[in-house]
């Protein structure tokens, strides 16, 4: 008989030591990393007034000290680099909201969200941020998403985006919005599979990837092989305009097979429609129903 023994983080398997790795340590801590341009630029973190809570301690990693946010136009929020460079704020405690929708002195220095934290977010966007490039995954902190209820234009206008973690939206299970999440994103060249596979509460993807022109579209953004019959049974949607593009310069990709699947209800009008969509940009192009934005 072979002896199995279990001693903290090793199994013994008769003569033999395994070694189990533990569970990431979660980091609590919002971080975002910007880049400032000039001398004595000032920045002011962007939050929405009204029911959200705001009790954090902010580093704006400049080696200043770190000061305390209790309101949404706390004088906390804002804060003036001496000097040009790459810093990274750090906030920690109740932030539930970070709201850049287009405007604002953040808007153009943000380079990285480095780590999404455990802060209470409820409205996170970065619609915009043409010089953000990098999201972090969820891998040390698989709460730091799981508030968020809608992400309406969050990332939408990120030019400098190329990419998107597979586990972003894992634990937004309560998510109910998608609409333009990632649209005009001209730098995004590939979707994770299943990235939206766990997001069941879903009322709309309208114009998620619209204008997204180098974008290689995945057969698995939304389920899993097999899945088409169940993911979306019972349940009404609305996928307008979801890859609608007029420019392509990517890698041919195959779209998801939407038109199989069993809806409660759908709107499907131009999901994939555009004039730079066809054969040159999705393999089974010729497949997709004229009531989805294609020929058959």
């Amino acid at each position: 008989m072979t002896r199995i023994q279990f001693n903290g983080s090793t199994l013994q398997i008769g003569g033999k030591s395994l070694i189990i790795p533990s569970p990431p340590a979660q980091d609590d801590l919002l971080k975002i990393q910007i880049e400032t341009t000039s001398v004595d630029q000032e920045i002011t973190i962007p939050h929405l007034s009204g029911v959200y809570t705001y009790d954090y301690v902010v580093d704006y990693g400049d080696e200043s000290v770190p000061v305390s946010v209790t309101t949404y136009n706390d004088t906390g929020t804002t804060h003036t680099y001496s000097t040009p460079g790459t810093y990274d704020i750090v906030i920690d405690g109740t932030c539930e909201t970070f709201y850049v929708n287009n405007a604002g002195t953040m808007k153009d220095t943000i380079k990285k969200v480095l780590n999404w934290g455990d802060v209470g977010l409820k409205i996170s966007k970065f619609r915009g941020c043409t010089n953000l490039n990098s999201l972090s995954d969820m891998i040390n902190c698989n709460n730091g998403l799981v508030n968020v209820n809608t992400f309406y234009f969050s990332f939408s206008y990120c030019s400098s985006l190329t990419s998107i973690p597979a586990d972003l939206f894992k634990y937004s299970i309560n998510a109910n919005n998608f609409y333009a999440t990632f649209q005009g994103c001209a730098s995004l060249t590939s979707i994770p599979t299943n990235l939206f596979r766990y997001n069941t509460s879903v009322s709309s993807f309208q114009s998620i990837f619209g204008s997204c022109t180098k974008l290689q579209l995945n057969p698995l953004t939304f389920y899993a092989v097999g899945e088409e019959t169940t993911r979306f049974s019972g349940v009404t949607i609305n996928f307008t305009s979801c890859f609608d593009r007029n420019s392509f310069t990517g890698v041919q990709g195959t779209a998801p097979d939407l038109w199989d699947c069993t809806f409660g209800g759908v709107t499907s009008s131009n999901a994939f429609g555009g004039f730079a969509n066809g054969l040159s940009s999705i393999s089974n192009y010729n497949d997709i129903p004229v009531a989805w934005g294609g020929t058959a």
